[in-house]
């Protein structure tokens, strides 16, 4: 779950609608995805809602510590199983002191080699 400093950044952001990937207070809809992404490594997502109420994926949120070479190869993994989800186009990483935008939307350029740490 999104520490409170967490919260803020995401409210600056405007993605104060993100819920986390562990949240029990959602939508049915939203359950099913959050049930669907809990595999992809990912602390949130946050959602749109249609004019029926039924909410769908947007992007996604992922905090790390540092962007050290273990985030980057754990945050390419993340981007490719993403990218092979279809359904998001966007991975924001951030830390305290930075933000990433990853698109998921093109095949991705980097495969991560855990072998090389």
């Amino acid at each position: 779950m999104l520490i409170d400093a967490d919260k803020d950044l995401i409210a600056t952001l405007g993605f104060n609608r993100a819920v986390s990937v562990h949240s029990n207070e959602c939508t049915e809809s939203e359950a099913i995805i959050l049930q669907q992404v809990k595999e992809l490594n990912v602390d949130s997502v946050y959602f749109n809602t249609d004019e029926n109420g039924s909410s769908f994926p947007a992007i996604f949120l992922k905090k790390v510590l540092t962007f050290d070479s273990r985030a980057l190869i754990e945050i390419a993994e993340t981007q490719k199983n993403i990218w092979n989800y279809k359904k998001v186009l966007f991975l924001y990483v951030f830390s305290d002191t930075e933000i990433r935008i990853y698109n998921c939307a093109g095949k991705p350029i980097l495969k991560a080699q855990k072998n090389k740490l």
